[in-house]
């Protein structure tokens, strides 16, 4: 798998005007926290830390526990 990292945008510019918006992100895993339906992971990069949330229902049984 490939990665284009030239459109990366760093986590410091990303807002919530982005929202619904595809947008790729680098870090590394600092936390989760699930919470049965939903999980939180924080992913942080040289620029600060993104909080996504991933819902059980969106991701399916399988993947989701995986997180």
């Amino acid at each position: 798998m490939s990665i284009d990292l030239s459109s990366r945008i760093e986590n410091a510019g990303l807002s919530k005007d982005m929202a619904g918006q595809s947008v790729t992100v680098a870090g590394w895993l600092q936390d989760t926290r699930n919470l049965g339906g939903i999980a939180f992971l924080l992913l942080r990069g040289r620029s600060g830390v993104v909080q996504i949330t991933c819902l059980k229902k969106k991701l399916g049984d399988e993947i989701f526990q995986e997180l």
